[in-house]
């Protein structure tokens, strides 16, 4: 949903089961350079905060499916659905924010990055998500 000043992605399910998460995701791989801060797991989220040298953050978020909602800041910058691998994924850009949500149709996941990630290691990314 694209409305004045923000963006709405949202996910939902018709399984009821769907609220909480059964599996945990984590990425296997990292942008070179790049190593895992902070995990917080809880029933609803896993948010995983990797930092590099230069203080440049890419912050990984899994939640279920079901009622989930993400509101990015529309104001600057530009919105666009993009085909990476076999997902389709919302990428925002604020020139200073870098967005990709997605679902792999079981969760909804999001990668923020205050740098532009190429496509490889976007596909690199996406292809080294595993359950712990």
């Amino acid at each position: 949903i694209f409305e004045e000043f923000f963006v709405s992605v949202s996910y939902e399910s018709e399984d009821e089961n769907n609220e909480m998460l059964k599996d945990v995701y984590s990425l296997t791989y990292l942008p070179e350079g790049y190593t895992v801060k902070e995990i917080i797991t809880t029933s609803v989220l896993v948010k995983n905060k990797s930092t590099n040298q230069n203080g440049n953050v890419i912050l990984f978020e899994q939640r279920p499916l079901s009622k989930t909602n993400f509101l990015v800041d529309s104001e600057s910058g530009y919105s666009r659905m993009e085909d990476i691998d076999e997902y389709e994924i919302y990428y925002r850009s604020t020139g200073e924010l870098h967005y990709y949500i997605w679902t792999d149709g079981k969760y909804s996941l999001k990668l923020r990055s205050d740098t532009k990630l190429s496509y490889e290691e976007i596909v690199l990314m996406l292809n080294g998500i595993r359950t712990k």
